[in-house]
């Protein structure tokens, strides 16, 4: 078995605070903020947290399920 890198976060830890606020971010931005601070606090891979994706709308009775890594930024 091979040791895996220890991922380095200080690149995260740079990125947030150049971000505007959450209030001003654009839903995309705020979905790509989320899903980084899941993978980094819970140790998640993409694959861990895409099929949790998944979006209900009360008004209309559906769900829908959404890559959370499809921004366009």
């Amino acid at each position: 078995m091979n040791r895996m890198n220890v991922i380095p976060v200080q690149p995260f830890i740079s990125l947030f605070p150049s971000l505007a606020d959450n209030d001003v971010l654009s839903i995309d931005m705020l979905r790509l903020k989320c899903a980084t601070l899941l993978e980094l606090c819970a140790i998640l891979r993409p694959s861990d947290i895409a099929p949790k994706a998944v979006f209900y709308y009360q008004n209309e009775n559906r769900s829908s399920q959404t890559n959370l890594y499809s921004v366009g930024c």
